[in-house]
């Protein structure tokens, strides 16, 4: 039974798909069927109810079929009525005027069935394929919502319309310099990159596909490259359909490609964001565990140094070993602030102070570095009162003297020089002995060395470090040469807060006498 069954529907089946193959054919054997029908009938069956049964056959054509079968429906069943039913039979004349009127009016009422059933047909067919197209681009969205590569945005794209379309598909990329350097490269395409605009190519007929169409994949902030797609020739309502599929799909592939663009974007931060804080907890890390030994070492060898007076070569030997671990210690300093000021500028205590008594405690804390006590200054007395984490700026300050007293010979000549205009205080520390390098923006990355004049190399933390806390404190750090002399300069926002009013000397004396 059920294989019956199934043998019956796949028959259905294909009967079906062949009557919508030859509509014309299927509408002559219909109305051959129908009339045969109804003239074996006729001793049965009034006039009326024939003309009424042809027009209803006419209007099953036009519901199956369309418009232009079911005109042929309309003709046949027309004439078969005059030959068939209308005497003298099996012949086109007509002795009764009546039956004249009777054919126009069939012939119009089929015509009229025949046109609204087609136009509906049409309509419908219409909505199925809008239908069919929308879940296409659905499921198209939702495979390329899930792509996680380039290379399947491009693959899912190619099968999607070569199903739908027949055409061939191909990517572009948006680099257009790339594009030109090509031996032979396609005009077409840096015209689209240039100007954003489609463009629709004809070749010679010849080809499977004479039509080749260019679209701009536009992403929210630039292109994200070119769909190009040769596709078969059609008629205006077929390639305006495609038109439309075309940049539906273009701004699904566009969305793909920028959501790729900024997935990377994200996990690249977020990598950065991983190794950084990394680093920073090893620098932390580090730098605290070392200043304890640093402290009893420098301890050891300054009482070794005392108490090795008689011997000159014990006490200078004593005296190199305090000096590196001030200075194991002073990097040790560094790393800690490093690490400190980019996990987090909230630890900056804030004090008010005056860029004077913060470049005093700089050059006293390098006292024993050659050149330091030849340092020049030149400060205006009315610089204003800043907010200023007075520790870490104080090593800031520090560390530019340093890094410049060791950048030049022995003519150099170091300077430190301040102003101020309506919104900023500028610092400068310039060195008559040296110049940056092209490009000096590298040596304020962490670890990145330049050239000095005593050969130490350095471990590249004092500019990263020097710019970490200036940033911090919402301020930035430039690296240029100027008059034949290598300046460093610190630019820092007045405080938007207003300095206490600090009591009078004068007035507080006179209160205590009193």
């Amino acid at each position: 039974m059920d294989s019956s069954r199934h043998e019956v529907g796949r028959w259905m089946r294909s009967s079906a798909s062949w009557c919508r193959r030859y509509p014309y054919l299927t509408t002559l054997i219909s109305c051959s069927t129908a009339n045969l029908a109804l003239l074996m009938a006729r001793p049965h069956v009034d006039l009326v109810v024939v003309a009424l049964l042809q027009v209803l056959v006419v209007a099953l054509v036009a519901f199956q079929f369309g418009r232009k079968p079911a005109l042929l429906a309309s003709v046949i069943q027309v004439l078969a009525f005059d030959l068939g039913f209308i005497p003298p039979q099996g012949s086109l004349t007509v002795h009764d005027p009546q039956h004249l009127v009777v054919f126009g009016v069939m012939l119009s009422v089929a015509m009229i069935i025949s046109h609204i059933s087609g136009d509906l047909l049409r309509r419908r067919q219409l909505a199925v394929e809008s239908e069919a197209r929308q879940r296409a681009l659905y499921d198209l969205a939702a495979a390329l919502n899930s792509t996680l590569q380039r290379d399947q945005v491009v693959a899912i794209v190619s099968e999607f319309l070569r199903k739908q379309m027949n055409s061939v598909a191909r990517f572009h990329a948006s680099d257009a310099r790339a594009i030109s350097a090509q031996d032979s490269p396609d005009e077409a395409v840096l015209a689209v990159l240039s100007n954003g605009q489609s463009q629709v190519r004809a070749y010679p007929q010849a080809s499977p596909r004479p039509c080749r169409d260019y679209r701009p994949l536009k992403g929210a902030t630039r292109l994200r490259g070119v769909l190009q797609v040769d596709m078969p020739s059609g008629d205006e309502s077929v390639m305006s359909a495609r038109s439309d599929l075309l940049s539906a799909v273009a701004e699904l592939s566009a969305a793909a490609l920028e959501r790729l663009h900024y997935l990377d974007v994200a996990a690249r931060a977020q990598s950065e964001i991983e190794a950084e804080r990394l680093r920073n907890s090893l620098l932390a890390t580090l730098s605290h565990d070392l200043r304890t030994p640093l402290t009893v070492l420098y301890a050891q060898a300054d009482t070794l140094r005392d108490v090795s007076s008689e011997w000159a070569a014990v006490r200078e030997q004593a005296a190199v070993v305090c000096e590196e671990a001030l200075r194991a210690n002073r990097l040790c300093e560094s790393l800690l602030d490093l690490a400190q000021v980019r996990s987090s500028s909230s630890i900056l205590r804030r004090e008010w102070v005056t860029l004077e008594e913060i470049i005093g405690a700089a050059l006293r804390s390098l006292a024993g570095v050659p050149g330091s006590a030849t340092v020049d200054l030149e400060l205006p007395p009315d610089l204003p009162w800043l907010q200023l984490d007075v520790r870490m700026f104080e090593r800031v300050v520090a560390n530019l003297v340093d890094n410049a007293l060791k950048q030049g010979g022995a003519q150099q000549r170091v300077c430190i020089a301040a102003d101020c205009d309506a919104q900023r205080v500028h610092l400068r520390v310039s060195n008559s002995g040296s110049r940056f390098p092209e490009h000096a923006e590298h040596l304020l990355s962490a670890f990145a060395r330049g050239e000095r004049h005593d050969g130490n190399a350095g471990f590249g933390i004092g500019l990263a470090t020097c710019q970490a806390v200036v940033f911090a404190h919402g301020g930035s750090l430039t690296l240029r040469n100027r008059d034949a002399a290598a300046e460093v300069e610190i630019r820092l926002p007045l405080p938007k807060d207003t300095m206490p009013t600090l009591p009078n000397a004068l007035d507080s004396a006179g209160s205590c006498d009193e």
